[in-house]
């Protein structure tokens, strides 16, 4: 099955300071009260594993 998640929101931060809390994947329980456990690596062709439900995602597309 294949779709597609998105979210925008908007914030006051540099896209630096955006990606830091993003691609800290052991450390999104403190901001993420859903997807509390996520390991892999954010990257084009990147498995991620998430934990409700447990399943696993490829990203296809990434725009940092």
């Amino acid at each position: 099955m294949t779709f597609r998640i998105e979210k925008r929101v908007g914030v006051r931060a540099t896209t630096d300071q955006i990606w830091e809390v993003l691609s800290d994947l052991p450390s999104w329980n403190r901001w993420n009260p859903i997807e509390t456990q996520l390991e892999g690596t954010i990257a084009y062709g990147g498995k991620l594993t998430l934990n409700l439900p447990p399943h696993s995602v490829t990203v296809v597309r990434l725009e940092p």
